[in-house]
């Protein structure tokens, strides 16, 4: 168990902690693992092919989690992390548990600076998907 030594004497245990914890909540494991599309998606085509298809599900074998430690937040997607930047820290909470993510009702979230770049790369890593 070389992870849990190098965790446990890690100079910032809790950081450690807490990264552990998000990966090991979020991973699908090896045997589920998602896949990015062919062709990543810009954040300008990705905003137009949401508002044209209206909802946007999360892949069937994605899990996530968030981890938030004082003003930073971060959000982990099938094992894997991504910062998220203020304002959109908030988004953490917004997008666990969530299995369909509808145009209309989060237009609020979409005119925080940063929140489609953040759901574009979530889809271009394979975690969202469109139908």
């Amino acid at each position: 168990m070389p992870e849990l030594r190098t965790l446990l004497t890690a100079e910032d245990f809790e950081a450690g902690l807490d990264d552990w914890l998000g990966r090991y909540l979020s991973e699908s494991g090896p045997w589920r693992p998602t896949e990015p599309p062919r062709r990543p998606l810009t954040a300008k085509q990705f905003s137009a092919r949401w508002a044209r298809r209206g909802t946007l599900p999360r892949h069937d074998r994605s899990r996530s989690a968030h981890i938030t430690r004082g003003r930073r937040c971060t959000l982990y997607a099938d094992g894997r992390p991504s910062a998220l930047p203020r304002p959109p820290a908030s988004a953490g909470a917004l997008l666990r548990g969530r299995r369909h993510f509808e145009f209309e009702p989060l237009a609020r979230e979409r005119r925080r600076s940063g929140f489609a770049e953040l759901l574009c790369e979530l889809h271009n890593k394979g975690y969202l998907v469109f139908p």
